[in-house]
């Protein structure tokens, strides 16, 4: 299966011979090829996160101001608002008695307020999470403490557990989003992939035009992964969906009159 990975660009026979023969093989060539193109996403997000921790984690860890969560609400005793900074000077995270503006939440990844902790969900809306469901989901864990404390030591705790479980949990993030980017590029050229196997192929099936579609795709795919190792333009994805379209249709027509070919010597 892995020499598909390469003769996805020009071999029909391995096209021909993938239809006569692949059944849970098409399973695993999907996870192969996502696996790969998750591998490029390993390579870029791991090091970036973990490059983040290290470079700003003491500077924001030393500025976390002394707070608490327990079933009485947040507790903070300061009357002003304090803002957790970047080594940049940009704010990162807020604490305060009361209430964010709304405009000043903009650059801020989440603000502790005194009902809810706000996210900045996109440009136009913001999530907010109740300090109740956060006990409720805190205590169910950790039943003997009566308060979640927040200081200076403990969110450096903190940054050392997310630096560990950052080797653990984006490779299975990864691994998932690349399943679901490599089955959008596959049923994306399904449909005219069967329409063109329906008008040139003997006995043409949907489940042989995914396959088709599948390895047509793998260029796409793994181009497109690796476009985020070195950078890539945003018209790339089109680019990359016209690629899988040509393959498809140069190889249904290759396959085509091989089987044309294998009938006459039948």
């Amino acid at each position: 299966m892995i020499s598909f990975l390469w003769k996805s660009l020009y071999d029909a026979n391995a096209y021909n011979s993938a239809l006569k023969t692949w059944k849970f093989k098409t399973l695993g060539y999907f996870l192969m090829v996502s696996l790969i193109a998750s591998l490029c996403a390993d390579f870029v997000a791991i090091p970036a996160f973990t490059g983040f921790i290290d470079r700003e984690a003491p500077g924001i860890s030393s500025q976390i101001p002394e707070c608490e969560i327990s079933a009485g609400g947040f507790e903070f005793a300061q009357k002003n608002p304090v803002f957790v900074k970047l080594k940049n000077g940009q704010n990162f995270i807020a604490f305060t008695s009361g209430f964010i503006p709304p405009n000043e939440m903009d650059n801020i990844l989440m603000a502790f307020e005194r009902d809810w902790i706000s996210f900045k969900a996109d440009a136009n809306t913001e999530k907010r999470i109740p300090y109740s469901e956060i006990w409720s989901s805190y205590s169910a864990l950790y039943p003997g403490e009566g308060s979640l404390q927040i200081n200076p030591q403990n969110a450096e705790k903190f940054f050392k557990y997310l630096r560990g479980a950052a080797f653990y949990f984006m490779p299975i993030f990864n691994f998932a989003l690349a399943m679901f980017s490599s089955a959008v590029m596959a049923f994306s050229v399904l449909i005219p992939t069967h329409m063109l196997a329906v008008r040139m192929m003997k006995s043409p099936s949907v489940f042989g035009s995914l396959k088709i579609g599948l390895i047509a795709s793998t260029p796409a795919i793994l181009l497109s992964s690796a476009g985020q190792i070195f950078g890539m333009p945003a018209f790339a994805t089109v680019a990359f969906a016209l690629m899988s379209f040509a393959i498809v249709w140069k190889m249904v027509r290759k396959v085509a009159l091989l089987q044309i070919a294998e009938s006459r010597e039948k």
